[in-house]
Parts: C-alpha cells; structure tokens; sequence
C-alpha cells in the first residue's frame, strides 16, 4: 500500500463561471418561493484532475418540488495547483480522499460567495439556500470513489 504524504501544498489558480440562470418569476407568484416547501436544492460536485491540477466543479440547481423543474441554475469551475498531485493517486489511478477534501473546502466556501454575489438585486438573494457544510458532507455527495472523479487521461 502506497503511503501518502504528511502535507500538501496547494493554491486554487482559477475560477470560472460555466453557467448560470434563473427565471423572472412574476411577483404575485415570488410569494410562493418564500415558502421552503415548494421547491428543492439539487447539488452535483465533480472533480477531476490532470497533471498537476485539480478541477472542482460546483452545480446547485433550484427546482419546484412538485415539478422538478429549474428555476435556477449555477456552475462554477475552482482549479487548483496541486504540488506534487502525482503522489496523491492511488494504484487504481484514482485520488486519495483526503486531497479531494482538502480542495472541496475552499471550493465551496468560495463557492457560496459567487452565488451571493450572482444573485444580488435579484428576487433570489435570500431565497437560495447554500447551507454551511463541512468538506466530509461535500465528499459525501461525490459517494462512490470514482464516480464522479475522472481519472487523469495522460
């Protein structure tokens, strides 16, 4: 069994914004949104990585519960510099957990940044709800080693 190293250094070298929408709800139905359970979060975490790098991608999506149709939509890109990210791969070409938590943290802090500052002025900037969550609960919604990590194609 391969050992992993004791520190990590890291850096997130770039974010960048994949998309983003949300529907101009009229204002005698915007009463509705205000009432949590009428529509649901959605959130997909896929990272993946090549070289010396890790991308991160975030996606929240608000739907309407009864419908499960979007109403809003954000995808943000966070890459990091991983020094070293080679001694991080498991023998079955995967990453070891613990650096994938290590990005997702920042990730996602700076991630419910970028959703404030999108969604401000808008009828959603107290509506879209983007709990605090540790980096173990984010790895979570990765579940299954390898299912939403892509392995490094080089």
């Amino acid at each position: 069994m391969k050992k992993m190293p004791t520190h990590i250094e890291f850096r997130m070298s770039n974010i960048q914004s994949v998309s983003f929408s949300y529907d101009i709800i009229p204002k005698k139905n915007r009463k509705k949104l205000s009432d949590l359970t009428n529509y649901k979060v959605d959130y997909l975490i896929d990272p993946n990585y090549k070289k010396d790098e890790i991308d991160v991608i975030f996606t929240v999506q608000l739907k309407y519960l009864k419908t499960d149709e979007e109403y809003a939509h954000i995808k943000e890109k966070f890459t990091f510099q991983v020094k070293d990210l080679i001694n991080f791969k498991k023998e079955n070409g995967y990453l070891d957990h613990m650096i994938i938590l290590h990005v997702l943290s920042p990730s996602y802090s700076t991630f419910r940044g970028v959703v404030h500052q999108k969604l401000r002025g808008t009828y959603l900037e107290f509506l879209f709800p983007l709990p605090l969550l540790g980096a173990d609960m984010l790895l979570e919604k990765i579940k299954d080693e390898g299912k939403n990590q892509k392995k490094d194609k080089s």
